[in-house]
């Protein structure tokens, strides 16, 4: 499994690379013994929380009190999700990393997805979140969501 796909959403790459998680990121994805494909997103999603949590991050946490909004951590006002499920679940991220945003509890959301090549491979490609569809939609929505995001794609 390798990271290779990257857009900055808002300056979220600049913001990325000043603190070092642009390689950091590369690290936890670029894992030759990982072989993508059908039914890994559990195990990979297990290997970046231990990675994280390993370096400081928390783990799972809520985005308010009173609601079961989750995120998969963050750190220093930086926010690192992971999205190897329906596409469908995207917008609602998307809005919860803007509300964050809004609430000054991030400046940075690092959001990892497989890429449409990966998508292929697990046999879903029509309805998982894959990066590609991800960016153009973001286009769209520029004006909406302005939260800075580095969005990372693996296979």
């Amino acid at each position: 499994m390798r990271a290779c796909l990257k857009h900055s959403h808002a300056g979220g790459l600049e913001r990325a690379q000043r603190q070092g998680l642009d390689v950091w990121v590369d690290g936890l994805f670029n894992r030759p013994e990982i072989k993508w494909g059908k039914g890994i997103g559990r195990i990979v999603r297990a290997q970046i929380q231990r990675a994280m949590l390993h370096r400081g991050w928390s783990d799972e946490f809520n985005v308010s009190n009173g609601y079961d909004l989750k995120l998969m951590g963050q750190k220093d006002g930086t926010i690192l999700q992971l999205q190897t499920g329906n596409i469908s679940r995207v917008p609602y991220d998307l809005l919860k990393f803007q509300y964050l945003f809004l609430e000054k509890r991030t400046d940075l959301v690092i959001y990892c997805m497989p890429t449409a090549k990966a998508a292929q491979a697990s046999g879903r490609s029509s309805n998982l979140a894959q990066i590609e569809r991800i960016v153009s939609e973001l286009r769209l929505f520029k004006d909406i969501i302005t939260v800075p995001m580095l969005l990372v794609g693996f296979e």
